[in-house]
């Protein structure tokens, strides 16, 4: 072999490059194990959201329902109806969510989310 070159497919180990300074890139590992990339249903399941969301629901649904009684006008009641509608989703939504969907609750507490949930949507009617 001329000029010191190794051939590969060649096992002479006193002709093979030594490789004693290459190391391995460090992997990184995310704190709370693996995420994607995209959004899961497990980063939208924080208690602290889902109560924000309920209380911004629950806020919507008490000024509609004053709307409604207060305003006697036709537009101000339609007003105050859409915003208590939508105040109950706000709160119906997120339960039924976090009722089907989390893994740390247990059955007696998906149970009564879901009782919320349509005791929201009985509310939402009447």
């Amino acid at each position: 072999m001329a000029g010191g070159n190794v051939q590969p497919g060649t096992s002479a180990p006193e002709q093979r490059p030594t490789t004693y300074g290459q190391q391995t890139q460090p992997t990184y590992q995310q704190p709370y194990g693996q995420q994607s990339s995209l959004m899961d249903i497990a980063a939208l399941l924080r208690k602290t959201f889902l109560i924000i969301i309920v209380a911004i629901g629950a806020l919507f649904l008490f000024i509609g329902r004053l709307f409604g009684v207060f305003f006697v006008d036709t537009n101000g009641q339609n007003a105050g109806h859409a915003m208590s509608i939508f105040g109950g989703f706000m709160i119906a939504v997120p339960a039924v969510i976090w009722a089907l969907g989390s893994k740390r609750t247990t059955d007696m507490q998906n149970l009564g989310l879901l009782i919320i949930a349509a005791l929201m949507f009985v509310a939402m009617v009447y």
